[in-house]
């Protein structure tokens, strides 16, 4: 299920993977930022984040909002891609 302009992020690709800080965002904000802003991520844009709820997930979808909201973005919403479904039955969800 691919949404129009959506872009698949996942939180460990910006977690530092030093010993010790593992799973604590990259200490260069900047350049996290700077990812973000590539893939069409901006501050003054509202994020969306699709994830599976916790019947299927981990807390990934929260845990990519902490990493956006400490970055400084401020509208962010979360939905279970289950709640799109409702949107438009006829298209097939994973």
């Amino acid at each position: 299920f691919k949404v129009p302009g959506s872009v698949s992020v996942q939180w460990q690709d910006f977690s530092d993977t030093t010993p010790g800080h593992r799973g604590y965002l990259q200490k260069d904000r900047v350049a996290l930022a700077r990812r973000l802003a590539l893939l069409g991520v901006h501050p003054d844009r509202d994020v969306l984040i699709i994830g599976y709820g916790l019947s299927r997930s981990m807390g990934e979808e929260g845990r990519v909002a902490w990493m956006l909201k400490s970055l400084g973005l401020q509208k962010i919403r979360t939905v279970q891609i289950s709640e799109l479904k409702a949107l438009n039955p006829r298209q097939e969800l994973s």
